[in-house]
């Protein structure tokens, strides 16, 4: 996997590609999808390593997330979460790929 940055400075924004491979075995990388953060968290996200992309199919709903090499998600590193702490992250718009400050909620977990 590999993973390039792209600001876009109208709306302060940067968008995360992840690339992989297209079938297992082969070397040619093909863009997987892409997450948007704040400009504000690109240092601390980029400095992080390369990210990483999977289809969730756990749910009745296949979705996007995106993690890291350690496997923090996205959503909980740029709100900080800690791995102990009883909170889930929420999209407000529904979509997992727009991990912006405005679309996260920490919530309880209903557990």
């Amino acid at each position: 996997m590999a993973t390039d940055y792209e600001l876009i400075e109208e709306n302060e924004t940067v968008l995360i590609h992840i690339y992989g491979r297209k079938k297992k075995g082969q070397t040619e990388l093909e863009l997987r999808c892409s997450a948007i953060i704040d400009v504000e968290d690109f240092d601390r996200v980029s400095s992080h390593g390369d990210w990483h992309s999977f289809l969730d199919r756990k749910r009745s709903t296949s979705y996007w997330q995106v993690r890291g090499r350690d496997g923090v998600y996205l959503s909980r590193f740029i709100l900080k979460l800690n791995p102990t702490d009883q909170l889930v992250v929420r999209y407000l718009d529904k979509n997992t790929l727009n991990c912006r400050r405005s679309n996260l909620e920490a919530v309880p977990s209903r557990r």
